[in-house]
């Protein structure tokens, strides 16, 4: 399934932070353990195309990504997104060994149509707690606890949405009430993932 995948996404400075937060959103709808694999190839063309591949295990399913096209602006993220579930039953693995026969799913597919041919493997993991709560408009807001190589922790908010200005609003709320400063994302998770594997 190919779509423009849209969020807004604001940063949080910490841990008490993050839960001040919490606390004035009240109890999540869900909670969920999501462990993100992402995909390159030896010569770095997925990065240095502004391109992500992900494998994301959620809740015992894993699913392939390829996000392209990416567009950041005041915190709002666009991108093309691309996704395939691997598996059809929660108990389905998967394993490095596999990543041949992942060839033949639409992420991979249109992933070697934008030109990028390299043998692809796992260049590292990332551990993200995610908390989601229900808006008084009806969108869903995701709170994320990242944990990325290195032992590095990002707290944030990301809201899918096409209606950043509404959604905007509704966290400036949230924030004030929660006595947290309003700040803008301006990275995406993979983007913060590089920095965490790069040569200091």
């Amino acid at each position: 399934m190919s779509q423009i995948e849209c969020e807004l996404k604001m940063r949080l400075p910490g841990g008490q932070a993050a839960r001040r937060l919490g606390t004035v959103l009240g109890v999540p709808l869900a909670t969920l353990e999501q462990v993100n694999l992402y995909l390159e190839t030896t010569d770095g063309q997925v990065a240095s195309g502004r391109s992500m591949v992900r494998l994301r295990r959620e809740e015992g399913r894993w699913t392939l990504t390829y996000k392209r096209g990416l567009q950041v602006q005041a915190g709002y993220f666009e991108a093309r997104e691309v996704e395939a579930l691997l598996g059809a039953s929660p108990e389905a693995e998967w394993s490095e060994a596999d990543l041949p026969g992942l060839e033949s799913l639409a992420p991979l597919r249109a992933l070697r149509a934008d030109g990028v041919l390299g043998e692809l493997s796992v260049s590292g993991e990332v551990y993200n707690l995610r908390a989601r709560y229900r808006l008084s408009n009806g969108d869903i807001l995701e709170l994320d606890r990242t944990r990325f190589p290195g032992g590095r922790e990002d707290w944030e908010v990301e809201v899918e949405t096409r209606r950043p200005e509404e959604v905007r609003a509704l966290l400036t709320d949230l924030f004030d009430r929660a006595g947290v400063a309003l700040e803008e994302q301006r990275q995406t998770k993979y983007e913060r993932f590089l920095e965490a594997i790069s040569p200091s």
